[in-house]
């Protein structure tokens, strides 16, 4: 979503002026508004696209603040064909208006339908990860200015945290998956042992877990079967 609306940008900003009509210039106009109630809303955006008076905000990502989103996207959807005469802009203009409802139009049915928040935990990563590495890595603002915004941004992200354990509802169930070819399952399958199978199944999903930066779910029982594995093969 990022990258196509730095598409955007580029389309509606690159272009050289001769190459604009007047129309050209009312849709330039309106969705520079667009990006000002935008990047209001969502400080991440404005320093990923290079304007960095918010460089010390992270975004409110309440339900509440996600509704004020989809309204800023919808009203501005249906001002669009109101306030810029498609057929009087250029061909490129056009395309940008294009490019723009579509835009538009994506995340209306990327709310409606992903549900990010209460689906994806990959959703709070940009806000944990991202807003502080584009500050460091990216920005060419001095960098004693860049580290005073990483703390601010640091400071707020308490917030993000809370906001992921009450909206992540509907997290994705992990997919363990295996080789079936691999000797460990080959020796799996052929254990005669019924109870050995089972503690070296256990484990092996355990396994998986840990190098998921998970736990186990009974570390308890992990770890007297880790023994009792571990006793069979001292043997």
């Amino acid at each position: 979503m990022k990258r196509l609306l730095l598409f955007v940008v580029a389309c509606m900003f690159l272009r050289p002026a001769f190459a604009q009509s007047m129309e050209d210039g009312k849709l330039q106009e309106f969705f520079k508004n667009y990006l000002e109630h935008r990047f209001s809303q969502k400080p991440l955006d404005a320093t990923g696209l290079g304007d960095h008076r918010f460089d010390a905000l992270l975004d409110d990502i309440s339900p509440t603040a996600r509704e004020s989103w989809r309204a800023l996207a919808k009203e501005t959807l249906a001002k669009l064909p109101k306030e810029v005469a498609y057929k009087k802009l250029s061909r490129d203009g056009q395309i940008d208006f294009e490019i723009f409802e579509n835009e538009l139009s994506s995340q209306l049915w990327g709310a409606d339908n992903m549900r990010p928040f209460e689906k994806d935990a990959r959703t709070y990563g940009a806000y944990l990860s991202d807003s502080v590495y584009m500050l460091l890595a990216q920005s060419t603002l001095p960098k004693e200015t860049n580290v005073a915004n990483a703390i601010a941004r640091m400071a707020q992200m308490p917030r993000i945290i809370a906001e992921a354990e009450r909206s992540l509802t509907h997290p994705a169930k992990p997919i363990l998956e295996i080789n079936p070819r691999h000797d460990l399952i080959l020796a799996l399958a052929s254990e005669n042992d019924p109870a050995l199978r089972e503690d070296a199944a256990h484990l092996l999903f355990d396994e998986a877990r840990i190098l998921d930066g998970e736990l186990p779910a009974d570390a308890r029982a992990f770890s007297q079967r880790l023994a009792r594995v571990m006793r069979r093969g001292l043997r």
